[in-house]
């Protein structure tokens, strides 16, 4: 994995919740995972161009989706393959 952007799921009661408030921003992560240099040469235009844009998109939708959607975590991630790069959701 590349990075991901990561919704949490506001259901279940959660000591998070005290700590992070309910706010809908506060629910959203963000993770960079690091990749070898060379690598990341080679993927960086297509990660800036395509995919970082891709990922803010869906992030800045999340906090408005519907209350079924917001109850559960969803994860929006960018996966490294042979040096291609997909789209993984769950």
């Amino acid at each position: 994995m590349v990075f991901d952007v990561y919704w949490v799921g506001d259901a279940r009661p959660s000591r998070l919740d005290s700590a992070w408030g309910a706010s809908a921003p506060e629910r959203l992560l963000m993770r960079w995972h690091a990749v070898p240099t060379p690598v990341r040469a080679a993927i960086r235009d297509e990660l800036v161009e395509h995919w970082l844009p891709l990922a803010s998109a869906w992030a800045a939708a999340a906090p408005h989706r519907r209350n079924t959607w917001a109850a559960t975590d969803h994860r929006w991630m960018v996966v490294l393959t042979a040096r291609t790069l997909r789209l993984a959701e769950d």
